[in-house]
């Protein structure tokens, strides 16, 4: 071995696992670490029920450990992800007394999904109804087998109320650790994710973090792939300030000049060296808009919020569309006011930008003209979805290889079969039976069948190009004149 990796081995030393508790809502999650932090945090949540990420560090046996308080509810399930993915171990927890749930489901999926080795914890073993037995089987039938089934899944049964089986559960925690060989380097360049963030009246953007490498200090400059600051306040999890903190800490800071986005990655140092890490940021992000599958169209999106967890619910509903041959990609994303720098990335790479409760300056209205920008915003939420897939529906239209287009000139009568109407076949052909999409003003605003044709008094199964008909059109939209119906 060279001496240049004597001196690099020797500069990594055995670092303090990251620890995301994961589970069903409500089934004991908050209630285990307030024991364990010997805090009351979880009387202090609204509903009982964790709306945030939350990190805390404690000692056992003289070392430390750093757990990730991860919400439960069906709404924070990207949040889970996130914290996933943070984390060195797992712990599962599942209720003995009502066992699997939806969202222990997700958790056990978010953990495959993230490769994370992980800990069962049965929690409130001491309800009347508990089971832990029925438990074990119901997580069995996930293909999750414990070690005392047989299995390869550590577990410890717990309670939060007495405390029984808490220090077991941590010893387990450290063992894991042990497996693991955990190192970092605390002479290297600080490195890390965000775990929360919001804007403080008082002292502006204020970002809890985690440090997973490397030595964070105040004054230095730090960054992520959406924004980026210089390091004005540290302070540890109980509120003490610091100058400097090293990996597997959990951190608040103050500096960045907008909130990051939960789950981002940060890097710190000196600001040449942030910079670096920002353009190459951009450059990957610039690459994965071009990777685009053969015969799928690529739909860009740019997603902008007035708060994180607005943000979450509508990135979360719209990556959930589907669209035959479309694939929607999230350019970018962030929270507060449309800015500039979204106009010139959305006319880049020819994105849409959904904002979500948030304004437009005026002082944008001539680019956004100049650019031809799209831009959905809505302050109801579903509102802003709707518009979209509106959207998505005219994109998939204009894509169509149509037959024919028809142009109504005449409005006669509405009946039960359907809207009689005078018009002209401009392009192609109009036959009986067809479908239609019916456009009006280049934007799709319903669909149709031809019922009927006419060329005088007499009907006919299909019109060539440039001959005036009358039609019977069924639709579940009503027909003006000036509108075109497309055949397909």
């Amino acid at each position: 071995m060279t001496k240049a990796k004597d001196k690099e081995k020797d500069t990594k030393t055995a670092r303090p696992p990251v620890v995301v508790v994961m589970g069903h809502v409500d089934h004991g999650k908050t209630t285990l670490l307030d024991y364990i932090r010997k805090t009351n945090i979880a009387t202090r949540e609204a509903g009982a029920i964790t709306q945030s990420i939350g990190a805390y560090e404690i000692t056992h046996g003289e070392r430390k450990i750093t757990f990730i308080d991860t919400p439960g509810h069906e709404a924070f399930s990207k949040m889970r992800g996130r914290g996933a993915k943070t984390a060195d171990i797992a712990i599962l927890v599942v209720a003995a007394d009502e066992g699997v749930k939806p969202q222990t489901k997700e958790s056990i999926e978010q953990i495959r999904t993230t490769n994370t080795p992980f800990i069962v914890a049965f929690t409130k073993i001491d309800k009347p109804n508990a089971d832990t037995q029925r438990a074990r089987t119901q997580l069995s039938e996930l293909g999750v087998v414990v070690e005392s089934w047989g299995g390869d899944i550590p577990e410890q049964e717990v309670s939060a109320v007495s405390g029984v089986g808490v220090d077991e559960l941590l010893d387990l925690i450290l063992l894991a650790t042990d497996l693991q060989e955990l190192k970092a380097d605390k002479n290297a360049q600080g490195r890390g994710v965000i775990i929360e963030t919001k804007r403080d009246s008082k002292r502006g953007v204020t970002t809890s973090i985690i440090i997973l490498d490397g030595t964070l200090r105040e004054g230095e400059y730090i960054t992520t792939p959406t924004t980026k600051g210089k390091i004005k306040l540290l302070e540890d999890f109980r509120g003490t300030r610091v100058k400097e903190a090293t990996f597997s800490t959990p951190m608040l800071i103050i500096g960045f000049e907008k909130p990051p986005l939960v789950g981002e990655e940060w890097v710190s140092g000196s600001e040449e060296t942030i910079s670096q890490f920002s353009r190459e940021t951009q450059e990957t992000k610039e690459q994965n808009a071009k990777k685009t599958p053969e015969g799928v169209k690529a739909i860009n999106v740019i997603i902008k919020a007035d708060t994180y967890g607005s943000y979450e619910a509508l990135e979360t509903i719209v990556q959930s569309i589907q669209r035959e041959h479309l694939l929607i990609h999230v350019l970018d994303s962030g929270v507060g006011d449309i800015t500039d720098s979204d106009l010139k990335l959305a006319n880049t790479f020819d994105a849409t930008i959904i904002g979500f409760h948030v304004k437009i300056p005026s002082t944008l209205n001539l680019l956004i003209d100049q650019l031809k920008i799209r831009i959905i915003t809505s302050n109801v939420i579903y509102e802003a979805v709707k518009l979209f897939e509106e959207f998505l529906d005219k994109q998939l239209s204009n894509d169509k290889e149509y037959l024919g287009e028809f142009e109504i000139l005449k409005l006669f009568s509405i009946s039960k079969k359907g809207q009689l109407v005078g018009g002209k076949i401009l392009i192609g052909n109009l036959a009986v039976n067809k479908r239609v999409d019916i456009f009006r003003a280049y934007t799709k605003i319903g669909e149709g069948r031809v019922i009927n044709l006419r060329s005088g008094k007499q009907e006919v199964k299909t019109m060539p190009q440039n001959k005036e008909c009358g039609a019977i059109i069924q639709s579940n939209a009503t027909i003006e004149v000036g509108d075109l119906l497309k055949a397909f």
